[in-house]
């Protein structure tokens, strides 16, 4: 099927027909599904030769992809430096999910930390979607019995919280954001 939207991609090229940022975050979509980083990275780059902009969709995507392909590394420093600096993009809401909740799975909990830390060095995300990111990590450290730094990450949820108002740190639906797991991680 991927080999299919590769041809149809070549094909719309050939009659001068532009392919859209759609089109190409579709065809990335097709990589990761297949895991193929190397046919990704390369439609990546056919995107900005084209003259396609990527936008956070994009990254998102890219990320997956990368982390994937056991490639964590190189996902983070395209969320830390390169969406900026090179593609003059910031990172949204839902690249730092992505990357954090990509972190998480690959039981890479001191990078989720780290990732963490950009993300509130970077201002761009607050409220109820930090507090699910910082929920994330915590409860992976309950579950992967990293105990030490689940407590600093939910002290670290709370001071940077608006004084008086924890209800962020509780997550969307108020039930399981780093709150309810400062408590289970003290007990």
């Amino acid at each position: 099927e991927l080999q299919k939207a590769m041809r149809l991609a070549d094909e719309l090229q050939a009659r001068k027909l532009d392919c859209d940022e759609i089109m190409f975050n579709s065809l990335l979509e097709g990589c990761v599904k297949a895991g193929d980083m190397q046919l990704g990275l390369k439609l990546f780059n056919d995107m900005k030769d084209r003259g396609v902009r990527p936008s956070g969709v994009t990254f998102s995507i890219l990320v997956k992809l990368l982390s994937r392909a056991c490639r964590l590394d190189l996902a983070c420093q395209l969320v830390a430096h390169d969406m900026r600096r090179i593609h003059n993009v910031q990172p949204t809401r839902m690249v730092w999910s992505c990357l954090v909740m990509c972190a998480v799975k690959a039981r890479d909990l001191t990078r989720a930390a780290w990732i963490l830390e950009l993300l509130d060095g970077d201002g761009g995300v607050a409220g109820a979607a930090r507090a699910s990111m910082y929920a994330a990590v915590i409860e992976a450290c309950l579950a992967h019995g990293e105990l030490p730094l689940g407590l600093q990450l939910c002290e670290k949820a709370y001071t940077r919280e608006p004084q008086g108002d924890h209800s962020a740190a509780a997550g969307a639906d108020g039930a399981s954001g780093a709150g309810h797991l400062s408590t289970e991680l003290l007990r």
